[in-house]
């Protein structure tokens, strides 16, 4: 089922925050299985700018930024080095993939979003005393910081709403 969460401070947020269920699917590409289906949503739109967290139960996997369709990106995810889908080192093959999809305005600014996707990662360091389990890289950026930091804390609050409902 598909959640769409709208929150965070009015004029503020700049985003739509949505809930995926994804079933990683062990054969020889290792594909995705995306509950719903629907290519409809915005978190598939090649063009806009995402930050992607994927999750199982409230501990936090990984936390990527992408211009690409979700799905796309993660069809690629040997590619990009995804150790989430390694059943060697993961077992957990139903997740949960939250997807901050930001508004057009941000379409060609990589590099604000990638300061967001920085601040997120430092977020969950700080408040859950570990990095993202399967973190293998951060995009540090520090394109309008204070900005980066203030869209970064919605999101995390937008996270922490979502991984305990």
């Amino acid at each position: 089922m598909l959640v769409i969460y709208y929150f965070g401070k009015k004029n503020m947020k700049e985003y739509t925050f949505k809930r995926f269920k994804i079933t990683i699917n062990d054969n020889d590409n290792c594909s995705v299985s995306f509950s719903p289906l629907e290519d409809d949503g915005e978190a598939f739109n090649p063009g806009r700018r995402k930050i992607y967290i994927v999750s199982y139960g409230k501990k936090i996997l990984y936390v990527g930024e992408t211009k690409r369709s979700i799905k796309a990106r993660l069809r690629n995810s040997k590619k990009y080095g995804h150790k989430f889908f390694d059943k060697n080192i993961n077992r957990h093959r139903k997740l949960i993939l939250s997807v901050a999809v930001f508004e057009n305005n941000y379409d060609d600014n990589k590099e604000f979003i990638e300061a967001i996707e920085a601040e997120i990662v430092y977020l969950v360091r700080t408040k859950l005393n570990c990095w993202p389990t399967f973190q293998n890289e951060i995009h540090f950026n520090n394109v309008n910081a204070n900005d980066a930091r203030k869209k970064a804390k919605y999101i995390y609050e937008d996270l922490k709403f979502a991984i305990t409902h």
